[in-house]
């Protein structure tokens, strides 16, 4: 994935992490600075974004998410930081590339009617189920179930590793 795409998913889950006020307190702060002006611009033009989603019909499902990653952040930090990962390289189609691959990993977890009109969906009931998961089956079902079932997949490993080395320095 090219670093602009990394970046750009990275900003839209900070956009679904935080609250309006959270980003809005944080463009004040780099206003009037040289050097963090630009973030600044950008984080307000991420605000407007958030503001046109949630005046979208169905934007609730949206802020149910942010609320859900919010509390998961303040009650389980370890769980967040891996979440995070996990869903930013789902989203970007780095893990569970195939509408197919997410389902057979869903079945594994037992999550029950996976939606499946749109990817997104079914990526949160998958990360759903995988915060109620105590940290290190979490890890493990990614780990060993959310890959190829191609045996001895070196890009699969590298996957796998870079999530949990992520994951352990702290995001």
């Amino acid at each position: 994935m090219t670093t602009n795409k990394k970046l750009l998913l990275e900003m839209l889950i900070i956009g679904e992490t935080y609250s309006r006020r959270d980003i809005l307190d944080v463009t004040s702060i780099l206003e009037g600075d040289s050097e963090t002006e630009p973030l600044g611009r950008i984080l307000r033009s991420l605000d407007k974004l958030n503001a046109r989603r949630d005046l979208r019909p169905g934007s609730k499902a949206k802020s149910t998410r942010s609320a859900f990653l919010t509390e998961l952040r303040e009650q389980n930090p370890q769980m967040y930081a891996f979440l995070s990962q996990v869903l930013s390289q789902m989203m970007s189609r780095e893990l569970l590339p195939e509408a197919k691959d997410l389902r057979r990993f869903a079945e594994t977890l037992g999550v029950k009617n996976l939606p499946t009109q749109k990817r997104e969906q079914g990526v949160w009931a998958i990360a759903r189920t995988l915060a109620d998961l105590p940290l290190e089956k979490a890890r493990h079902a990614i780990e060993h179930d959310a890959g190829p079932r191609v045996e001895g997949s070196r890009e699969y490993a590298d996957l796998v590793d870079t999530i949990l080395t992520r994951d352990r320095r702290g995001g």
